[in-house]
């Protein structure tokens, strides 16, 4: 723009109005060498802009390629990726487990996984190095005196600053200081400075009370999860474990923090709130938003160094996006939003992260993926025919020979779960411990209700949109046509972007359920 014609004019006769002049550009063009002086209307002396706002890093370092039907650079643009990903993997920056599991995306231009790569960039000191390095030639633009200026500002984005701060920490930073212009080290020492005021209130924080969600555990892992394990191994049926774990997820579901178990055996006398929930910092109840800290298990109303941010309102943006589904939870008495709160106990309560992961999660996913069924009219029931079958899967397809495992998996348990697999491969493929124990659980299944009996293991929301249905046999390998497989396992239902659609694979595993109930009916 610089070289345009007219432009230096236009650039002068803009400071020569005598008004505030603002200068708006890119990342990448503030890095690229351009001076921004212009002259003093009143001594034609050459003048630095003042005032520097740095409002973001660069987003991208990782891109997808933006497809053409007329252009061949698809494949040059994913070896130029592949070479940066080899690099980091060569600086120890990246595992090797982490290599391999981005190299495919990268190749096959997958826009959700290639974001998850940058998000783990950025988590890198290569990252660090290189926003560093940007922002050292942004500051650059303003410290090119022709004429002294007395006072320069600087004015930091929140994340950006976070950044700086974790470079100047760094021994790059502190063994090559005196290299760095004089505003660059002044920018960089006053971040340092200022994290190090941040770790004295570190003993403050200590003030602030635990909350670890003792009894969360004991009453879900020690009492009520072995309870379903022996239900399963016993000749004599019960009632009441069913019972009480279907209430519970009713009343997770239906955020009934008051809900109070009737008499048990398991001495779960307590309402809901006061095990499966952790008491809300004063002042987060202005905005609702929250942090905490998973080793101390603190819950703070400020973002923080080390803090994840408590945000459970986000498992719900997926349930609103599909009409069907909210319909379905609107005629179960569901909640299919955590905001605005219905009560006072939800003002001051909110369900303890291990609640969330352990019950929250996995009903919503289970419900979810109900609902979408249910709308193109298959029918499902979470009764079972055996107690002996009791929570070895969630739901059954009326009329076929499908029992459904739901899940609602974060992209890291989706990656657990597949280099295990590969693992389990790797090593023999041993057939008395598969994985996910899928082998012994479909032979459980089908001792009871039959050899015909079939698997579906279902996430509900998909890494990608092109999420495809594998297909196994009973002792896990691949089988090429899935309505002849014994386990299904179905990456995704729904694709995780903002305009929510189903995918490929949830597509064919309704055909082949509808397939199997006409043949049998």
């Amino acid at each position: 723009m610089p070289e345009k014609k007219g432009f230096s004019d236009a650039y002068q006769a803009a400071f020569a109005s005598r008004r505030i002049v603002i200068v708006l550009t890119q990342t990448a063009s503030a890095t690229n060498g351009i001076n921004l002086d212009f002259s003093l209307p009143e001594s034609g002396k050459n003048m630095d802009l003042t005032c520097l706002y740095l409002l973001e890093s660069r987003h991208y370092y990782f891109s997808a390629f933006q497809t053409s039907a007329d252009s061949n650079d698809d494949m040059a643009h994913a070896g130029f990726q592949l070479r940066n990903l080899e690099k980091l993997l060569r600086a120890g920056e990246i595992s090797r487990k982490q290599h391999q599991r981005f190299i495919l995306p990268l190749m096959l231009n997958r826009k959700n996984e290639i974001s998850r790569l940058n998000g783990e960039y950025k988590r890198t000191s290569d990252y660090i190095k290189n926003t560093a390095a940007n922002v050292q030639q942004q500051v650059g633009r303003i410290e090119r005196a022709w004429c002294e200026v007395p006072t320069a500002e600087i004015q930091l984005d929140s994340e950006l600053a976070k950044d700086l701060s974790r470079f100047a920490s760094l021994p790059i930073y502190t063994s090559n200081r005196r290299q760095l212009s004089a505003l660059n080290r002044q920018l960089l020492d006053t971040l340092r400075e200022r994290d190090e005021l941040t770790q004295s209130n570190f003993f403050s924080q200590l003030m602030t009370p635990t909350q670890p969600g003792k009894l969360a555990l004991d009453y879900i892992d020690q009492r009520l999860v072995p309870a379903i394990r022996l239900l399963r191994e016993q000749s004599t049926p019960r009632d009441d474990i069913p019972l009480l774990w279907r209430q519970l997820g009713k009343a997770v579901l239906q955020h009934d923090l008051a809900w109070e178990p009737g008499k048990n055996a398991f001495d779960i006398d307590l309402e809901l709130y006061k095990w499966a929930c952790f008491e809300k910092p004063k002042l987060a109840n202005t905005d609702g938003k929250i942090w905490y800290s998973p080793q101390t298990w603190r819950f703070f109303d400020k973002a923080a160094e080390g803090l994840r941010q408590y945000n459970p309102q986000k498992l719900y943006q997926y349930i609103q996006r599909h009409p069907a589904i909210t319909d379905w939870f609107n005629r179960k008495g569901y909640r299919t939003s955590i905001m605005p709160f219905a009560n006072d106990l939800e003002e001051r309560y909110a369900f303890h992260p291990l609640v969330v992961q352990r019950l929250l999660m996995g009903r919503l996913g289970e419900e979810a993926i109900r609902a979408l069924l249910y709308s193109e009219s298959i029918i499902t029931t979470g009764q079972v025919s055996n107690h002996r079958l009791f929570e070895l899967y969630d739901f059954s397809i009326k009329n076929s020979d499908y029992r459904v495992d739901a899940k609602f998996w974060r992209q890291d348990t989706l990656d657990k779960a597949d280099e295990e697999y590969q693992q389990w491969l790797a090593f023999g493929a041993n057939q008395e411990h598969t994985p996910l124990g899928l082998s012994k659980k479909l032979a459980q299944i089908r001792a009871i209700e039959g050899n015909k009996t079939k698997l579906v293991i279902a996430n509900f929301v998909a890494p990608h949109a092109n999420s495809q249905l594998l297909g196994f046999s009973h002792q896990l390998t691949p089988v090429q046509n899935p309505y002849n497989a014994d386990i299904l396992v179905l990456g995704g239902c729904v694709t995780p972007d903002t305009v929510s659609v189903e995918t490929p694979g949830f597509g064919q595993l309704k055909k082949i359920i509808n397939q199997n109930i006409m043949e049998r009916a």
